[in-house]
């Protein structure tokens, strides 16, 4: 069992030596535990992309596992073997990213929408004024400050949840005053 506490250790120090999200580095390190523990403890340099094939197999057969879940944990493990492993062309032979089923959108028409805006408080008519008039998502809604708001242009400047920024013009402008 000694390969635990060190290949794990040196898996969290490059994820975070890249810089990437605390988030990011909980996820990875428990699908290469679950991945090693999967295959009897064994180093993962020991496996190869048909291991892999098999645990991902696995978690699609017996544990129910979503696209989205089976792309997390095979992002986790091609970043331990291309990364952590130095194995820069390392790859899953036939192995296709799974895809979540699409769905067409609800979409509601204007008296729809003109009924829950006036449904709701004064206080929250704004906000989703804002928000349907602009397309903005309820993360970028909860950023927006005033010095976001830009009246002369009719822009507002929206903060995604990466940190970048990114304008966005509103359909009337009279709406933001």
């Amino acid at each position: 069992m000694s390969w635990k506490p060190k290949l794990l250790t040196q898996l969290r120090n490059e994820i975070r030596t890249l810089g990437y999200a605390y988030s990011t580095e909980k996820t990875y390190v428990y699908w290469v535990r679950d991945y090693i523990l999967f295959h009897h403890k064994k180093h993962p340099a020991e496996l190869n992309h048909e291991h892999i094939r098999v645990y991902l197999n696995h978690l699609v057969n017996n544990r129910n596992c979503a696209p989205s879940i089976q792309n997390q944990a095979l992002s986790a493990l091609l970043f331990l073997y291309k990364k952590l492993l130095d194995k820069p062309d390392f790859y899953v032979e036939g192995l296709n990213w799974s895809k979540k089923p699409k769905r067409l959108p609800v979409v509601l028409s204007k008296d729809e929408i003109s009924k829950i805006i006036t449904s709701a408080d004064t206080n929250v008519q704004l906000h989703l004024k804002l928000m349907y008039g602009a397309g903005l998502r309820v993360s970028e809604l909860i950023r927006l400050r005033i010095c976001d708001l830009d009246f002369e242009h009719g822009q507002i400047r929206i903060h995604s949840s990466k940190g970048k920024e990114k304008s966005h013009a509103v359909n009337n402008p009279d709406d933001l005053r």
